[in-house]
């Protein structure tokens, strides 16, 4: 009996041994294959020959470190598990993520998926992309909509709209709502700040002659550096949000990036041809502008998931050597441990009405949380068609009439885009909009409109501010059914509310607040429109506390 238990014994130490070799077998190819991908951007971009390629991305070293942190546990998970791990990638941000004037399969958010997921593959790591930018949408109230876009669930947060709210103090209150939106998710996402700006030249812009560029000493020295070594410290300064934003909110791993200045003298050399900028706007990438984002970002993060697969492999290799589910809990508890040392701020640095974990309602497309959507809110009032009274349900670019919509539409569809602005309009005669809500934490709610067209409106529409609706809550009690709801004025409670201007810039000035605090509850929230005919209401997002 013994003989057998021994047996059995050395038989399942073979098989430990066999698993940890496969392992490390397959660590070594995971090596090889992001070394195969980073040499191909090396050469793609010729970067010994144009290096400022790698002054694109600068972050803290804990920074760096943090996102090591989030892909071994991907690997670890996976290993130990037997089941594919998703890594997940959503990319907010305006037109210039949105990829408008490119194909959008060509823009940098799905090429960027396109260049990483093998990588992540050769480690049963999925690369689970969510590109949910939309064009011409300013930062409030979207960038505190974050978990309602992006879901919440996301390992790697991308920000993108520095043309509404750059990097600068007057638009750091507005910046710190997205990292604290971001923070407050489950899954403690790394936080990314990318400018908007891409440079473009077409070939009468070409200098005459083009003098061929020469590497600098100083770039020599950085091109036989390390890449965490240029991100974390020759890049270090080059550009970030001001200080007090990076010291408070250490365990959101934030990054900055920048995608252009720094070409500009490369203008016709190289990779940067002289045609660069054909086919697109001045503003947005063109498709080798998109190429050089996705490119910059998928090479410093797939370094840092280069040097996650060393501290496995050298993890694996120690002796005696600790079992792959051992080192998940130690890499596990170590994140905690980040999270805790360093936790939000209790309150923001800058002063909002924002709350955290604010709940965000809008039928904006995309978005992943599927739940939190207006037409689900709705009580009463919805127009059953296009004919029938009540608010109608449509899309932005509706209003500019039926002829030029049907334009913007097959160019959109044409192009592969994914943003659509659906909102609800109402005419004079639209009646009360009724809409449950539940209020969690005493705050103030907001009832915003869409940007319009660069800041003009279009078919009638008018801002909300301007046209002074009525806005009332009655509270839901036991006998009072949201299903068949008509609504009652002498039953509710008249909201006052005030033109939101204080968000910090970046586009508050498109919502409505209510003046005071609405104390925690469930309430049915109404609209009763009182403008005078010709003119439309637009309502696109609901914010409640």
């Amino acid at each position: 009996m013994t003989s057998i238990i021994q047996l059995v014994t050395i038989w399942f130490c073979m098989l430990n041994v066999s698993r940890a070799s496969d392992f490390k077998d397959t660590l070594v190819r995971a090596e090889k294959a992001v070394d195969e991908s980073l040499a191909a951007i090396f050469a793609r971009w010729e970067i010994d020959k144009y290096p400022s390629f790698l002054k694109s991305g600068s972050m803290q070293r804990h920074s760096w470190d943090f996102l090591k942190l989030k892909y071994k546990d991907k690997i670890l998970a996976a290993q130990s598990t037997g089941k594919t791990q998703n890594f997940t990638i959503c990319f907010t941000g305006s037109s210039v993520t949105a990829g408008h004037d490119s194909p959008f399969n060509k823009s940098f958010a799905p090429l960027t998926g396109m260049i990483m997921s093998p990588v992540l593959k050769a480690l049963n790591v999925h690369v689970d992309l969510r590109p949910v930018a939309l064009g011409n949408n300013p930062c409030f109230p979207y960038d505190v909509c974050v978990r309602t876009f992006c879901g919440d669930d996301v390992d790697l947060i991308h920000w993108e709209q520095s043309y509404f709210c750059g990097f600068n103090h007057d638009h750091n209150p507005t910046l710190e709502m997205f990292i604290r939106q971001s923070m407050v998710m489950k899954s403690n996402p790394v936080v990314i700040f990318a400018d908007s700006a891409t440079d473009n030249w077409e070939s009468k812009d070409c200098p005459k002659p083009v003098v061929p560029y020469v590497v600098t000493s100083e770039e020599k020295d950085m091109l036989r550096a390390s890449t965490v070594t240029i991100a974390t410290e020759i890049n270090k300064g080059e550009y970030h949000i001001p200080g007090e934003l990076s010291k408070a909110y250490k365990a959101a791993g934030l990054q900055y990036w920048y995608h252009a200045h720094y070409h500009r003298q490369y203008k016709c050399q190289g990779p940067y041809h002289k045609d660069w900028g054909v086919g697109t706007v001045s503003w947005h990438p063109s498709i080798s502008g998109h190429q050089l984002r996705a490119d910059h970002h998928s090479y410093f993060w797939m370094s840092a998931w280069r040097d996650s697969i060393a501290d496995v492999l050298r993890l694996t290799s120690a002796s005696p050597s600790p079992s792959v589910t051992a080192l998940l809990a130690d890499n596990t508890k170590h994140i905690q441990s980040i999270i805790t040392l360093h936790p939000m701020p209790p309150t923001p640095v800058h002063k909002t009405a924002v709350t955290d974990n604010i709940q965000c309602f809008t039928d904006y497309e995309p978005r992943w949380n599927r739940a939190a959507s207006i037409r689900n809110m709705i009580v009463a009032g919805l127009a059953k068609d296009k004919d029938s009274p009540g608010w109608k349900a449509i899309i932005l670019e509706m209003l500019l009439g039926d002829e030029n919509y049907k334009h913007i539409d097959i160019r959109h569809k044409k192009a592969g885009y994914v943003d659509y602005k659906h909102m609800y309009t109402a005419d004079y005669d639209a009646g009360p909009l009724s809409l449950k809500i539940s209020v969690q934490k005493e705050g103030v709610i907001y009832i915003c409109e869409p940007t319009g067209f660069f800041g003009q409106t279009a078919g009638g529409a008018e801002h909300i501010w301007k046209l002074n609706p009525g806005l009332y809550l009655t509270s839901q009690t036991p006998d009072l059914s949201s299903s068949s709801f008509v609504f009652d004025q002498s039953k509710a409670t008249i909201v006052p509310y005030q033109h939101t201007t204080a968000t910090g810039g970046g586009g508050g000035e498109t919502c409505v607040q209510t003046t005071a605090p609405v104390a925690a509850g469930s309430y049915i929230i109404t609209i009763v429109p009182t403008h005078e005919k010709g003119k439309k209401m637009m309502l696109a997002t609901i914010l409640i506390p």
